[in-house]
């Protein structure tokens, strides 16, 4: 799991990033980002259960890219 201050403190930044942040994409996942004024970059992660129909499938997925983040991002 991801380190509190690297995550989003509320889910109404998620409608922000979506709004007025930018986009990158390719045929397996999109990933949205925004610069902020913090010294250290805020994830946060959403998987689509369209994309992954299993509860389990997506928790056990979003834990992969948050271990990921955690050991090859420097956080």
């Amino acid at each position: 799991m991801l380190k509190k201050n690297y995550r989003f403190p509320s889910s109404h930044l998620f409608s922000e990033i979506f709004k007025e942040g930018e986009l990158r994409e390719n045929k397996f996942f999109e990933i949205f980002y925004k610069k902020n004024n913090l010294k250290h970059p805020r994830f946060g992660i959403i998987v689509s259960s369209k994309v992954i129909p299993l509860a389990v499938e997506r928790n056990s997925f979003k834990r992969t890219i948050s271990q990921f983040l955690n050991n090859y991002a420097n956080l």
